[in-house]
C-alpha cells in the first residue's frame, strides 16, 4: 500500500512534540539539521530505514505504525485501495459502497487475531467479497441502504376479509425507502397466503389495484426507493430476530394466526421456490 508521506510527517512531528523537543534537539538525535527533521514533518521525504526505526522507537511504535498508521487505520485503508477491484463501478462518494467497505473492515476486524500489516490483497479482497455477500438482497441486487438500521410503521390497511394489503414506509437519512406484502386469506382451507411485494409489481398494486392507497404521490416514487418485503425483513431481523414474528402478528392479529416456529429463513425459503408462503390459521 502506498505510505502517505504526510501523514507520516505528522506522526513524526506529534512524537517530537510528545518529547517536547525542538527541530534542532530533535534532529540532534539523528545527527540531521532542523531543515531536514522539517521536511520530514512537512512529508516532503520520508527518513531512511535506520532513522525511521530510531524515530518508532522513540515513539514507542513499530515502523508500520509509524508509516501506516494504528493497524485500523491501516486495514481501512487498505480495503479502500482494492475496494476498486472488487466492486463495479466503485465510487468512493457512494454510500453504498461506503457500507460494504465499513463492513469489510468489519469483518477483518473480527476475523484477524493478531496485528499483520504484511496482510495480503487476496486475504482483504476476501473480506470485501463477505462484505459484498452480506450487503445483496434474494435476487443478487446489492441493497441501496442497510435496512437492518430501519424500523418499520404501518400505513396500509385492510380492503376486505379476504384481501388485505400491508405496506411499510421506512426512513433512513431524510430518504424514504418503501416495502410491502399482499395478504389473502382462504377461509375454506383456514390459510394465509402472503405475497411478497417486488419493485415492479409494488408499483402495479399502488397504481391499479389498491384504490384510496396512502400514497398518493406514487408517481413521485423512484424504483429505487422499493426493497422487497422478504429483503426488509432479511436485514432487519439482524437487529430485531423476531422482527417477522412481530409483523405478522400484528397484521393479522384478529384472524388468530399460528406462526410459532415460522422464521426468517423459512420465508426466505418459501419466496425463492413459489413467491407466495403459506401461514394457516388456529
Amino acid at each position: 500500500m502506498k505510505i502517505n508521506n504526510k501523514l507520516v510527517g505528522e506522526r513524526i512531528q506529534n512524537i517530537r512534540l510528545s518529547h517536547g523537543d525542538s527541530m534542532e534537539k530533535f534532529g540532534e538525535k539523528f545527527n540531521t539539521s532542523k531543515g531536514t527533521v522539517n521536511n520530514w514533518e512537512k512529508g516532503r521525504n520520508l527518513p531512511n530505514k535506520e532513522n525511521l526505526l530510531k524515530i518508532a522507537s522513540i515513539g514507542k511504535m513499530s515502523v508500520e505504525e509509524l508509516l501506516y498508521g494504528d493497524y485500523n487505520t491501516y486495514l481501512h485503508l487498505k480495503i479502500m485501495d482494492l475496494a476498486p477491484e472488487c466492486i463495479k463501478n466503485y465510487d468512493e462518494y457512494n454510500s453504498l459502497h461506503d457500507d460494504i467497505t465499513n463492513k469489510a473492515l468489519q469483518i477483518a476486524q473480527n476475523t484477524i487475531s493478531k496485528i499483520d500489516y504484511q496482510i495480503s490483497d487476496e486475504t482483504i479482497k476476501k473480506f470485501i467479497d463477505l462484505a459484498i455477500e452480506q450487503s445483496i438482497d434474494l435476487q443478487g441486487n446489492l441493497l441501496k441502504n442497510n435496512l437492518s438500521n430501519f424500523d418499520y410503521s404501518l400505513f396500509g390497511g385492510t380492503r376486505n376479509r379476504e384481501y388485505f394489503y400491508f405496506g411499510y414506509r421506512l426512513t433512513y437519512k431524510e430518504k424514504y425507502l418503501y416495502t410491502a406484502l399482499l395478504a389473502i386469506l382462504n377461509e375454506s382451507t383456514k390459510t394465509i397466503y402472503i405475497d411478497d411485494i417486488n419493485t415492479a409489481r409494488f408499483f402495479d398494486f399502488f397504481g391499479n389495484d389498491i384504490p384510496n392507497s396512502s400514497l398518493q404521490k406514487i408517481d413521485y416514487i423512484a424504483p429505487s426507493e422499493i426493497v422487497s418485503f422478504s429483503t426488509y425483513v432479511r436485514q432487519r431481523s439482524k437487529v430485531v430476530p423476531k422482527i417477522l414474528e412481530h409483523i405478522l402478528k400484528s397484521s393479522f392479529l384478529l384472524e388468530n394466526i399460528d406462526i410459532s416456529g415460522y422464521t426468517v429463513n423459512i420465508l426466505e425459503d418459501q419466496l425463492t421456490k413459489h413467491r407466495t408462503i403459506k401461514i394457516s390459521k388456529n
